[in-house]
């Protein structure tokens, strides 16, 4: 306790007898409520000390961040970019898949030589979407009137790239002569086509070994 404080209670108890009784008490709250003060301010520097401690960690975080932003090569950088324009890509909205009349015409030639051979019939697969059947419809149509018998089903492709017109092949390793002439005359009628596996159950009354398959726009 210090001079101050002994001072204090000595004029106190000069000034009123009875403190003397009280004097121990009050000397337990004096020196409580210097201790609450300390332990108080203490527990205020503590916290300060800790938000100082958090908000360096979070400069360094963020300095951390700009240096990587700032070295970065550019091939990173480029690569980032194609994904996020990609991902762009596919939210927005496609364009609905129609044949026009010249591409009809186009595609009629194009298969002439060959049409007779597609016999009985040819499957046409689509993934079940309203534009991917109102666009397989379209080639239903175009090869019936070639009079070429046809089945539409649906299917789906179990990989993500798979998109756009694609014919199927049930042994891709050794496509049928028939099957490599079918995907030629297609790109010959302006199609960009790619190929995929057929796995879809053998159809007794359809037993060539490729199909049509309109795929994701």
């Amino acid at each position: 306790m210090g001079d101050a404080t002994r001072d204090f209670l000595d004029a106190l108890e000069q000034r009123y007898p009875g403190f003397s009784a009280s004097r121990t008490l009050v000397i337990a709250l004096v020196v409580a409520g210097g201790l609450g003060f300390g332990f108080a301010k203490l527990l205020d520097n503590a916290e300060h000390a800790g938000l100082e401690k958090e908000n360096r960690a979070l400069t360094a975080q963020v300095a951390l961040y700009e240096a990587k932003l700032k070295v970065g090569s550019p091939e990173e950088a480029l690569r980032k970019f194609d994904q996020l324009q990609a991902l762009v890509e596919q939210l927005r909205p496609k364009a609905e898949r129609r044949l026009s009349d010249d591409q009809r015409k186009e595609l009629e030639a194009a298969l002439a030589p060959i049409v007779k051979l597609i016999q009985p019939g040819l499957v046409i697969t689509n993934e079940g979407t309203g534009e991917g059947i109102r666009f397989a419809h379209d080639f239903e149509l175009l090869f019936q009137k070639m009079d070429v018998k046809t089945l539409l089903v649906t299917g789906i492709s179990y990989s993500s790239t798979d998109r756009g017109i694609m014919v199927g092949l049930r042994t891709p390793d050794h496509p049928s002569d028939l099957a490599l002439k079918f995907i030629d005359a297609l790109r010959r009628g302006g199609l960009e086509v790619a190929t995929i596996e057929w796995s879809t159950p053998v159809f007794a009354q359809y037993p060539l070994d490729f199909d049509l398959f309109i795929g994701p726009n």
